[in-house]
């Protein structure tokens, strides 16, 4: 062990370069899905050209992809930095004191026991790095099962579709509720507890949040054309003029009702302190992801516009074309909105959350400076 480092840190510094690995990791098969994607992309729109259903998106939508990207770019800019950023404490001598404060040169764990990772180096190695590697395979996966345009590879890429969305979710549970975590939400795992920067939120939070999102959405239109190929729209309704539509409204009432799960405030979250005990249960398997919740109704948004402009030879097997169009494209928007509207009050109860936290942060700093001005420590 080199002299003039913390044996504490000498300990840990295996974790640190887990962390360093893994955040590299991260790079490499982000590169590699962008060079998938580059190759076999534009043979992405012309497999769905090919599989006309009624749930159908205008071409619009699929520029959020450009905006998914880009941010998970950032995101991972800030990992590589996070990751390889060095702990003060390797600096400090051997037969130092054991002040606290040389144990808190991270500013995110205090005290002699503190880890050598900052809270943010934890969260990449505990909550996110193989989820997002995950992510990035299941990703490429996909992409290559889908352009084949065959019956069995479209059936295939809705499983690594779903895989790639659940890979996304367990990474939003592990870290800790995405968002809400920066008012303390309590979580079972390994993430930490300490209340992360505004600025982490933004890049990784955000970016894994409307990544979250989409791929929900897009699975759900994958299994549109997947039971499309496999088995046709009368296998819902033997009888009956538009059997396509009952399924499709089906099919977007739980899209909406999982994405209202995945946008209403967790139960845990201070803001729902006053509730009664057995109205807070009612909370325990939502997530408070807003972002999720602004995904979804973008493409609901680009669904109803859709649905106004498709035409009579596009629906096989749909008799009244124009009226199942404004059906489901009536009910994409209505159930849009309303989880627009309770993914803004998720935001604007996270705003309150996060503002009461930092008040009481500093007002506490504020008390125990005036402590220490009067000699009490």
């Amino acid at each position: 062990m080199p002299a003039r480092v913390c044996p504490q840190c000498w300990q840990e510094l295996p974790s640190l370069r887990k962390v360093q690995i893994l955040a590299v990791l991260n790079v490499l098969f982000f590169v590699a899905t962008l060079v998938v994607n580059s190759r076999l992309g534009g043979k992405i729109g012309a497999v769905s050209r090919e599989n006309e259903v009624i749930l159908k998106l205008a071409g619009f939508a699929f520029s959020i992809w450009g905006i998914i990207y880009a941010w998970t770019g950032v995101f991972l800019v800030w990992q590589v930095v996070v990751a390889f950023r060095q702990c003060k404490r390797m600096d400090q001598p051997v037969d130092a004191g054991p002040d606290e404060q040389q144990h808190a040169q991270m500013g995110d764990r205090t005290g002699p026991q503190a880890d050598l990772l900052s809270c943010s180096q934890r969260t990449l190695l505990d909550g996110v790095s193989v989820c997002f590697i995950m992510s990035c395979i299941f990703n490429m996966l996909w992409i290559v099962t889908w352009t084949t345009g065959t019956t069995g590879g479209v059936i295939a890429s809705t499983f690594l579709l779903v895989s790639l969305a659940a890979s996304l979710l367990i990474a939003h549970l592990r870290v800790g509720k995405f968002f809400w975590r920066a008012c303390k939400v309590s979580s079972v795992g390994p993430a930490p507890q300490q209340a992360p920067p505004a600025y982490e939120l933004l890049v990784l939070d955000a970016p894994l949040s409307i990544y979250l999102g989409w791929t929900c959405c897009a699975s759900f239109l994958n299994i549109t054309i997947a039971l499309q190929k496999a088995i046709g729209w009368t296998w819902l309704a033997a009888t009956g003029d538009n059997p396509a539509v009952t399924f499709a409204v089906m099919l977007l009432v739980v899209a909406t009702l999982t994405f209202l799960l995945v946008a209403l405030p967790p139960r845990r979250s201070r803001v729902l302190v006053v509730l009664p005990e057995r109205v807070k249960q009612l909370f325990t398997p939502c997530q408070g992801n807003f972002a999720a919740g602004f995904v979804y109704f973008w493409a609901t948004l680009a669904l109803f516009i859709e649905t106004e402009a498709c035409s009579s030879d596009e629906l096989e097997g749909v008799l009244d074309i124009p009226k199942a169009c404004g059906i489901v494209g009536t009910t994409a928007l209505i159930t849009g909105i309303l989880v627009a509207l309770v993914s803004s009050t998720s935001l604007l109860l996270l705003i309150h959350c996060i503002c009461v936290g930092w008040t009481e942060s500093h007002t506490n700093q504020v008390v125990v400076t005036h402590v220490k001005s009067d000699g009490g420590f």
